[in-house]
């Protein structure tokens, strides 16, 4: 059973995570990657006090894998912060995409989501007291390897 298992380590997971979500919201790449390892540095403090997680089985071991269909879980911590995920690999032969994936960060000073399917972010902070909807996915500017301006997005590919 020990080599059907496989060990990821979280936090360079996390880092790139939040990184690549910072770079998308127009972060240069330093900063954004500043911004992933703060995310990462964060959860790994935080003590976990609770778990609850459940999942179905139903459709993927019918069709000969052994997978969960989907995964909801709950980790709450000493701290009062609650994090919830859930996941799914099984979506109706109908829906538009082949996958659908995102994230929502919820705070007493703000809200992120970003949604895959929506091909953007919703973001309102307390801060500036704004609703803002950028479309990361629409046109970003990046650099390349060796400090050049790269543009890319779905607007211009």
């Amino acid at each position: 059973m020990a080599a059907n298992v496989v060990m990821v380590n979280r936090a360079p997971v996390l880092t790139l995570w939040g990184a690549v979500v910072a770079a998308r919201m127009g972060y240069d790449w330093e900063a954004a990657l500043t911004l992933g390892k703060a995310v990462a540095g964060l959860n790994a403090q935080a003590k976990g006090r609770r778990v609850h997680a459940t999942g179905t089985r139903n459709k993927l071991p019918t069709i000969g894998i052994d997978a969960w269909d989907s995964v909801c879980f709950t980790v709450e911590t000493e701290g009062g912060t609650t994090l919830q995920c859930q996941t799914s690999w099984v979506l109706p032969a109908a829906f538009e995409g082949i996958v659908n994936q995102g994230i929502r960060v919820v705070g007493t000073e703000g809200i992120m989501e970003v949604d895959s399917q929506n091909r953007g972010a919703e973001c309102c902070f307390a801060s500036d007291g704004r609703m803002a909807t950028p479309n990361l996915g629409f046109f970003r500017k990046t650099q390349d390897a060796l400090g050049g301006t790269v543009y890319g997005g779905y607007g211009i590919d």
